[in-house]
């Protein structure tokens, strides 16, 4: 039982630090969250805490929320934030050459995979093959949402003023998204914005 509520405690503040990654974002900037019942809502966020998230005009459940994209999109590749444990989500993650994949394993390992690909059984990180029932937890590593000024020097083509772009993103910040959680209930459907 110990174990269990240890698991959980592990897997909740996994999730908590994933939904932390909203700090990065930029009012500037437009997102587009999923939410649980099929729509979503495209704006600029306002504003969130432990419970809720603000965009535009609409006060969301963090319950509610299934995932937050960069943009107009909630892709399989660049999520913010997943509110759900999905292996499908993880096997379409597709990152790219400034992005990992870090899974932890039930032996207190943790693979970080610069290449990765899984099927429903395995996942294939670096070309070691990995048992999909020995994966605990699965974080899709991606480069933070740009700063308001990072996107003005790319608009003005100025990079050269943004220094977290220099050598090739080797200094830009990385958040960590949770995508898949063997503790928690699983949700492989594909995550779409439904027209209502």
């Amino acid at each position: 039982m110990l174990l269990l509520l240890a698991c959980l405690a592990k897997a909740e503040s996994a999730s908590d630090k994933s939904w932390k990654n909203l700090r990065h974002t930029i009012k500037e900037s437009s997102y587009t969250v999923a939410l649980r019942d099929g729509p979503c809502v495209t704006g600029h966020i306002e504003s969130f805490n432990d419970k809720y998230l603000t965009i535009g005009s609409s006060k969301l459940d963090r319950k509610d929320v299934v995932r937050v994209g960069d943009g107009t999109s909630v892709d399989d590749h660049d999520p913010i934030y997943s509110g759900r444990s999905s292996w499908s989500d993880l096997q379409r993650s597709e990152p790219t050459k400034y992005e990992r994949i870090h899974l932890e394993l039930k032996n207190d390992v943790t693979r970080k995979c610069r290449t990765f690909t899984a099927t429903e059984e395995e996942a294939i990180c670096d070309g070691s093959r990995i048992g999909k029932s020995d994966v605990v937890r699965g974080f899709y590593i991606r480069l933070a949402p740009a700063s308001e000024w990072e996107h003005y020097t790319a608009r003005e083509n100025v990079t050269l003023l943004a220094p977290r772009t220099w050598f090739d993103y080797a200094l830009f910040p990385r958040i960590r998204v949770l995508l898949y959680d063997e503790t928690l209930p699983q949700e492989n459907d594909k995550v779409a914005c439904k027209v209502p």
